[in-house]
């Protein structure tokens, strides 16, 4: 080891993101560096469920943590998007759901045909309407996406909300 390397790093503050961050480095660096973790003896552990974003599959998957075996250790239920209740303005909602909302059409994200159908007709569905994720999540439906191919059970995404 050079004596510009570095030896320990310190984490200030605990919970999911302390320990998030913790985990890749440790894993990475291995014994080489010292990871500490600071976390306050005055906070507790908060209890609540982590809501993630689709790329926490891909954290976990750095990591080596199987998908599945994610799910039923820490009882995780699937979550297709974001529900913006009152963003903006009250009364406003929103819908964002993960991923495409559809595939490709001549090379073009979907987006770009209903963004044009919609300025020229007023009374256009939502561009949340067009999404599978968006319809799976209002039918309180979910499946895997799966094939390589571009199609409806592959152009969306999905995270999870679990215990920490």
């Amino acid at each position: 080891m050079s004596e510009k390397a570095i030896r320990k790093i310190v984490i200030v503050g605990g919970g999911t993101a302390g320990w998030m961050t913790a985990a890749p480095l440790a894993l990475k660096l291995g014994t080489s560096c010292e990871i500490v973790l600071v976390e306050s003896p005055e906070i507790g552990t908060v209890g609540v469920g982590e809501s993630t974003l689709p790329t926490i599959r891909y954290y976990n998957h750095a990591l080596g943590i199987d998908g599945a075996d994610f799910v039923r250790r820490t009882k995780a239920t699937f979550k297709l998007g974001i529900d913006f209740r009152d963003w903006g303005h009250l009364g406003n909602r929103f819908f964002h759901g993960f991923g495409d909302f559809g595939p490709a059409i001549e090379n073009r994200p979907a987006f770009m045909y209903w963004l044009r159908l919609a300025r020229a007709n007023p009374d256009m569905p939502s561009y949340e309407e067009w999404s599978i994720s968006t319809a799976m999540a209002h039918q309180n439906r979910f499946v895997l996406p799966h094939g390589d191919q571009p199609g409806p059970t592959n152009a969306y995404s999905y995270a999870f909300q679990f215990d920490a």
